[in-house]
């Protein structure tokens, strides 16, 4: 098959000003966006993918979000661990997903499974066991492509099936040796296996094309498709694409030079093409129709306060997020504002004047269980707005693998008027105060009305308490030193021999020893409590870790 080689070089500059909403979330660092794998419904809400990503776990959800934000439905996929996720927009609002399950870290049952998600329901098309345990298959493919005609077409490894979802029956399977990759189109699938040149089947898995060159560019990686093309980047080029028809082999180049240093991000958006362009002061977003003619483009400028935000544009909206600047705990709220005005995101101001422990319930030390511990906590609002609702929240120890140790309660219903306070109570628990050590915990403070915070700098709090039989220092006869301290830390008494455990506002300890504790340089700057154990009693002293000048 002949190849007609185009070179496209858009030039035209369009003033365009978007009409959507921008929508923005923050994340924390073990968390993906969930507006990162957006989809945009009929109604324009939107149809989005959470993942939870730990050092073990990956965990799938979905959420859907009106056209202000406002959460509409959230729900699970997988069960605990995964990978191999994908998801297509299968028309009419109905999105296909499938991906690998499993447990990650005992033997159990292992699926690969594709979901069909309407705006009333997700429907199990494919329940498929396998024989491989989470982590050991992460670089085989599996991948559900569509549903055509009441039939899932779906790979696992090697194998491609058929199924009819009306009675269960696996029409065909179609085993393709070495695959190395494959991009479904509306209703055919592009093969790459074990030579360079794909293959093209229909929904049914019959061959209808074989490529006859030499099956793609030099540097040519498709990722998407736009009709009857595969787009990818070209040669390594920073501003050019290349489309490849899987039909006819046909290429076009298309120069994206004159409007920014680099791509940056490339979709496709009822059937549309959206390119998204760095340039100096933010984005260039292209809108190209599958002719590859541009009909529409606007600009993103960000603004000092919005530099690291991560930006993905459609046609409709601007999807933003960045990680929470105050520590590391998943916002459960979004804001959306006009992009014409978008550097203008409200903040409603909130922070601690006080805390304390107001008491402590001790179970009988039979029980095993950890004390509970009732806190009290006074709330200044520093915005000009009535605060409602908030969060308040601190990290802890890991549970489990899945875990993420962030411990969140949520105030609201509360009506706290600009400059004045608020008292709250809420109950924890504590193994430190059944073990008999200090309970030291630094609790955040943050999403009043679910908006930003401008001054987070009284936004955390250290709630510090003392088991009975422990005591501040103020012995004469014991010093600590040096404090401020740098490196190490030292502890002496004229008449015994110390055990030092040094803990930090988190309550982990960090370092423990006799008498010094050394090696202390690549601790964080901050406030750390020094536990000491005398042989007759534990004293605690507040030190303080500084830079070495």
């Amino acid at each position: 098959m002949k190849n007609c080689i185009l070179t496209i070089v858009l030039l035209q500059l369009i003033s365009f000003e978007v009409n959507g909403q921008v929508i923005y979330e923050r994340v924390y660092d073990y968390s993906s966006p969930s507006i990162e794998y957006p989809f945009i419904l009929s109604n324009k809400a939107t149809f989005s993918i959470t993942t939870y990503n730990s050092t073990f776990c990956q965990s799938f959800g979905y959420r859907v979000i009106d056209t202000l934000g406002n959460e509409i439905s959230v729900g699970g996929l997988s069960n605990e661990s995964g990978h191999s996720f994908y998801a297509q927009d299968n028309g009419l609002d109905s999105i296909l997903i499938s991906f690998r399950d499993g447990p990650h870290d005992y033997p159990g049952d292992n699926f690969f499974k594709v979901k069909l998600w309407r705006p009333d329901s997700v429907i199990t098309l494919v329940l498929d066991t396998v024989d491989y345990s989470i982590g050991e298959d992460e670089d085989l493919l599996y991948q559900g492509f569509f549903l055509l005609n009441n039939k899932v077409v779906y790979q696992k490894v090697d194998s491609f099936f058929v199924k009819n979802i009306t009675n269960g029956v696996i029409e065909k399977k179609l085993v393709i040796p070495l695959t190395s990759q494959v991009i479904p189109l509306d209703s055919n699938l592009v093969i790459w296996a074990d030579t360079n040149k794909p293959i093209v089947l229909d929904a049914a898995l019959n061959q209808v094309y074989s490529w006859q060159g030499v099956g793609q560019i030099q540097g040519f990686y498709p990722s998407i498709h736009l009709d009857s093309f595969l787009i990818g980047h070209y040669n390594g080029l920073p501003t050019k694409l290349v489309a490849v028809n899987a039909f006819t082999e046909a290429e076009f180049i298309i120069d994206l030079s004159s409007f920014g240093s680099s791509v940056d991000k490339v979709r496709i958006d009822d059937h549309l093409l959206i390119i998204q362009m760095r340039t100096v002061s933010g984005y260039e977003v292209l809108i190209l129709d599958n002719s590859f003619t541009i009909v529409d483009q606007y600009a993103i400028t960000l603004t000092p306060e919005l530099t690291d935000l991560s930006i993905y544009a459609t046609s409709v909206f601007i999807y933003a997020w960045r990680l929470d600047g105050i520590s590391s705990y998943k916002a459960n709220y979004r804001i959306c504002y006009q992009n014409d005005n978008a550097e203008q995101i409200h903040y409603v101001n909130i922070g601690w004047d006080d805390m304390w422990v107001d008491s402590v319930y001790y179970w009988p030390w039979e029980m095993h269980l950890p004390a509970k511990v009732f806190i009290f906590g006074v709330v200044r609002n520093f915005s000009s707005d009535t605060i409602h609702d908030f969060v308040v929240h601190f990290q802890d120890k890991l549970f489990a693998g899945c875990d993420d140790g962030v411990r969140a309660t949520f105030f609201t219903g509360r009506n706290i008027a600009p400059g004045e306070t608020d008292t709250v109570f809420f109950q924890t628990y504590s193994w430190e105060l059944y073990e008999g050590k200090p309970f030291i915990r630094e609790y955040y403070i943050q999403h009043a009305n679910y908006h930003l915070d401008s001054a987070i700098a009284d936004n955390q709090f250290t709630v510090v308490h003392f088991p009975e039989e422990l005591k501040v220092i103020a012995d004469e006869d014991l010093q600590v030193f040096p404090n401020p301290f740098t490196d190490f830390i030292a502890a002496a008494s004229q008449n015994n021999s110390l055990e030092l455990e040094l803990f930090d506002q988190m309550g982990q300890m960090v370092s423990q020893g006799k008498d010094q504790l050394n090696d202390l340089s690549e601790l964080p700057v901050g406030i750390y409590f020094l536990q000491i154990h005398t042989g007759q009693q534990i004293l605690v002293k507040k030190v303080v870790k500084v830079i070495e000048q």
